[in-house]
């Protein structure tokens, strides 16, 4: 292929002039080159160009903020594109204030180029305004346009830099430097002429070099097929050449390539209907220049003068706009067939697109393109109606996408279509679920399904998707959850998944992950197989960041009630992480929250306080719906901590909202009453509590807090009854562990009592060691059943922790010879006995001895190990599934909290621990690099890189593609910094930095 070359034409003299401005304005006919000087300007201030192109006449204000969201995105701004994505509102001034308002928070500046703006709407060009009054102080703006719209008109105020024709127009020393770059070797006076003959027209200029390189032309004879600087004339005759190669019979083809956005070989032949057109026309020298991604383009002259030789072909349009979407691009194709007056077909092809296209639909873009379409065509294809709403439901959109399910279901028995009404069925049948009429959502969806016919199968799993949580919330006559729904819910979940698997669905399986864990495992107290669930949906957000925090959420609180402390902050720590980036409120204080829970069931009454109270001080959104549960939880866990005055103050604050929290308020006022108050009144609060909806999960603890208050009550034979109950209600669900978890005073008060019962859970509790955590990453400690314990210091813990990170069972001599070097076998060996007697009784059994070898108990977790054995099921997975092992890699480095024993830092035989743990840390975030990469998440990949520096700042080549991915976002200062911080690692162990660093460094300086 011959592509036309690049003619980038600097020019000083214009950019000094825009050197400081915050705001530029070009005004130029087309041909003058305003895009290229675009580019120009960007390249000077050295800023990442955020860019869009307002493609079609009076494009709307919500359909220009999407496509600055996708420039954003394309720049690499990934989060800052995530962020304003999932503005709610549809309001296109507050997508574009989220957007600012994220990208502020870079170190380096941006540019919004907005190039073809006289197309904008007057409310698009009012936006164009509104972002130039909201630039933040390493942001500008650059609109090039032939006039600006309507409601842009204030850009030309005094403050702003403002260019013409006349400042675009090219200089002969200009013309000069074009003609050398295509070779075309001129005096200064031929290129006076040349100038004078173009008129400092860039593209005839460009187009006429071009053309007398290729056929070796003279400059006079040049200069004289231009016609004297009329542009029309001028750019006939510089095609003529390639019109003619081409064949004039070809020139209605060529006519319908000049309307299409974007070109390829696959677009061009559909359009055609000659799948060799594309391929021949560049041949020809027709002027194509390469676009983004894989994608042709031509400079807009061109395009405009070979639109004008041929009518529009409607069909060539429709076929080009069918080859959009099998490509993906969906948006392309609808605003292709809108611009050309198609609506109708636009109708169409947003009917019939599939639903994994669908669910990648931007959301703003999607409304932009909908408000556009006739209601007439909307009614003669309702089924676009259905993929709308879909969209907008995904993004909470709710009252819109019901608005249009009616209209849809409403044509649907209009015209008897019943797999229409079927789908818009379904659709609305999350409005009884919001309105929390789930019965009838129950019997709605059970008669759709039993009329499917087998081609339904989206409906189906939509249906099947909603009915599962309709069941998941049914009472049996006690008002507890009713098993039999639970398992029936199940199953509707299970097919769901494997349908919307099966269409490409990722968000659907995702959310029914998340609503599979969160209604049915974790209330039902399947703690393991929640997180489970949310691993595997975790695998499938890794480019969504604000669901992969909602996810970390989930995982936080089940694994804070499972007592899995460290995961439980690992967690919270990935959502202060997106917190820090987002600058979310709500998800901070989630995040507060979960550890104040964790710290209440660590008896931590200092820590559970000040958590709360952050999170009180970060209200968002949050709290209007949310505050009632937050404070009638922060009573039962500041109760169970001691603040006992303090808990009735909050319990107070909670029952004076008007939030429906009734059964959490009811729940911690009997346990407050149980554990300090009235034990007379508590059996009464227990028993009301328990006609409320509870969830399986909390039976055991409702039973403990009634024989605590018996106990109280001098009721022991009542009390040991019903705390050996509870023991046995906690271990049916897998987790005998519960009580000493979540309730450890009272358990512990209670378990003598339960034992003499006779019951085996009661036994079992009181025999058994409850589950120990060593942690050896990033700190020392050991926790049992969630809770850390005081070891004291010793060679008790030094054993401890020298078993904890070898990889294998220690022979006694290696445990004597590290604890006493200088003492001799049978004074080692007495010294050890004692060693591990001291710490039994301090610990537990965390060590065991089996002849002559030593080993941590297999009963116990070590974070260590833990993190080892993540990364393996990571590497091993990354070699069929790059995403998935990625989701696995970012949960193994969540539990890697820092260096492996710092406080033993020059203890050697923690040395080969650390190292090697350190090493497979940086495997882990290589991998993850590797896989945001690939999916072009710039943001993602320089986090990750950074990490990776942070832990080996002596590797070169992590600094090099760190750099080199913050200079493909245009961030250059950044990149130099990255730069300048290699140079000075390296210093300072005395090396020369690679010669690959020391070029790029300069060509970042310079």
């Amino acid at each position: 292929m011959h592509p036309l070359p690049p003619y980038h034409v600097p020019r000083p003299r214009l950019t000094e002039r825009c050197a400081e401005q915050r705001v530029v304005v070009v005004e130029a006919a087309a041909g003058y080159g305003k895009s290229v000087f675009g580019a120009e300007l960007v390249h000077c201030w050295r800023a990442s160009a955020i860019e869009v192109v307002i493609g079609h006449a009076e494009m709307p204000p919500l359909l220009l903020a999407s496509g600055l969201c996708a420039g954003a995105r394309r720049a690499g701004f990934s989060e800052a594109a995530a962020t304003a994505g999932e503005v709610t509102s549809g309001d296109p001034v507050a997508v574009v204030d989220s957007l600012l308002d994220a990208l502020s928070r870079s170190e380096d500046g941006c540019v919004f180029l907005i190039d073809d703006a006289h197309n904008a709407s007057v409310g698009a060009g009012e936006l164009i305004d509104h972002i130039s009054s909201r630039l933040g102080p390493r942001q500008r703006l650059v609109v090039l346009a032939r006039q600006l719209p309507r409601g842009a008109a204030r850009l030309r105020r005094a403050g702003h830099c403002h260019l013409e024709l006349a400042d675009l127009a090219l200089r002969p020393e200009e013309t000069l430097e074009v003609c050398g770059r295509f070779g075309f070797v001129v005096g200064l006076q031929q290129a006076q002429e040349l100038e004078r003959a173009t008129g400092g027209w860039t593209a005839v200029t460009v187009l006429a070099v071009a053309r007398a390189a290729r056929t070796g032309e003279g400059i006079t004879s040049l200069v004289e097929t231009l016609e004297d600087g009329h542009f029309a004339g001028a750019l006939a005759a510089v095609l003529d050449e390639a019109v003619t190669a081409l064949g004039r019979a070809e020139v209605p083809r060529l006519a319908q390539l000049a309307r299409l956005p974007l070109l390829d070989a696959d677009v061009v032949g559909a359009a055609s209907g000659d799948v060799t057109f594309f391929e021949r026309a560049l041949k020809a020298g027709v002027p194509f220049a390469p676009s983004r991604g894989a994608w042709w383009d031509m400079p807009g002259p061109v395009r405009d003068y070979l639109a004008a030789l041929a009518p529009l072909d409607p069909e060539a349009v429709r076929q080009a706009a069918q080859a959009y979407s099998r490509r993906d691009e969906l948006g392309a194709a609808l605003q292709l067939l809108l611009a050309c007056g198609d609506a109708d077909a636009a109708a169409v092809l947003l009917a019939k697109t599939s639903p994994e296209a669908a669910e990648a639909m931007d959301v703003s873009e999607v409304r932009a393109v909908f408000d556009q379409l006739p209601r007439q065509a909307l009614d003669a294809h309702p089924h676009a109606l259905l993929v709308v709403a879909y969209c907008l439901r995904s993004a909470d959109h709710f009252e819109a996408a019901f608005s249009l399910g009616e209209r849809a279901l409403a044509i649907a028995k209009q015209k008897d279509d019943k797999v229409l009404e079927r789908a818009a069925s379904v659709l609305l049948l999350q409005k009884h679920l919001l309105q929390l009429d789930k019965a009838r959502a129950e019997n709605v969806a059970r008669a759709i399904l039993s009329e499917l016919g087998p081609s339904e199968q989206l409906t189906r799993a939509r249906a099947l998707h909603l009915l599962g949580y309709a069941l998941g919330w049914r009472l049996d006559a006690s008002g507890r959850r009713d098993e039999t729904a639970l398992q029936e819910a199940a199953e509707c979940f299970t097919t769901a998944t494997n349908i919307f698997g099966a269409l490409g669905m990722r968000s659907m399986v995702t959310r029914v992950a998340i609503l599979w864990a969160m209604l049915i495992d974790f209330p039902s107290g399947r703690s393991a197989a929640a997180l489970r669930r949310l691993d595997e949906a975790l695998a499938l957000v890794a480019d969504r960041p604000r669901r992969w925090a909602y996810i970390m959420q989930m995982r936080a609180w089940v694994a804070a009630e499972a007592g899995l402390g460290a995961l439980c902050r690992a967690c919270v720590e990935e959502m202060f992480r997106f917190a820090d980036v987002h600058s979310d409120e709500n998800i901070r204080a989630q995040g507060h929250w979960k550890l104040a829970v964790l710290a209440s069931y660590q008896g931590d009454a200092n820590a559970t306080l000040a958590n709360l109270r952050e999170a009180e001080a970060h209200r968002g959104t949050w709290w209007g719906p949310a505050s009632g549960d937050f404070l009638g939880e922060a009573a039962d866990l500041l109760d169970r901590v001691g603040y006992v005055a303090l808990a009735h103050e909050y319990l107070a604050r909670a029952k004076a909202e008007p939030k429906d929290a009734a059964y959490i308020i009811a729940l911690s006022e009997a346990a407050m009453e149980a554990r300090h108050g009235d034990p007379a009144s508590a059996e009464e609060l227990l028993s009301k509590a328990a006609r409320l909806r509870i969830d399986p999960r909390e039976n055991w603890r409702l039973t403990i807090l009634r024989a605590f208050a018996a106990f109280r009550r001098g009721e022991d034979a009542i009390a040991g009854t019903l705390a050996a109950q509870s023991f046995e209600e906690a271990s049916r669900l897998g987790q005998p562990e519960l009580p000493m978890v979540r309730e450890r005073a009272i358990a512990e008060q209670l378990l003598g009592l339960a034992a003499a019962t006779g019951q085996p859970a009661a036994i079992a509790l009181k025999a058994a060691s409850l589950p120990v955590l060593v942690s050896v990453l990033g700190r020392f400690e050991v926790a049992v059943a969630g809770r850390p314990i005081k070891l004291g210091s010793g060679q008790g813990v030094l054993l401890l922790k020298y078993l904890a990170v070898c990889p294998a069972p220690v022979h006694a001599e290696q445990a004597i010879d590290m604890l006493w070097p200088e003492a001799s076998s049978t004074t080692g060996r007495h010294r050890l006995r004692t060693v591990l007697n001291r710490l039994r009784t301090v610990a537990g059994e965390v060590v065991v001895r089996d002849g002559d070898t030593l080993s941590i108990s297999r009963a116990v977790r070590v974070d260590l190990h833990d993190f080892l054995r993540e990364a393996e099921r990571a590497r091993a997975t990354a070699r069929t599934d790059l995403a998935m092992a990625a989701a696995i890699a970012r949960g193994a480095m969540a539990g890697y909290r820092g260096e492996v024993l710092p406080e033993d830092r020059y203890a050697d035989w923690a040395e080969m621990p650390r190292l090697h743990a350190q090493s497979v840390m940086l495997e882990l975030l290589d991998l993850c690099a590797n896989e945001a990469e690939r999916r072009g998440d710039l943001d993602s990949l320089r986090r990750t890189l950074e990490k990776a520096i942070d832990l080996a700042p002596y590797d070169d080549t992590r600094y090099i593609k760190g750099a080199a991915a913050l200079l493909q976002q245009g961030r250059r200062g950044e990149a130099l910094s990255i730069v300048n911080r290699a140079r000075s690692a390296l210093a300072q162990l005395g090396l020369e930095p690679p010669r690959s660093l020391l070029e790029l460094g300069r060509s970042l300086a310079g």
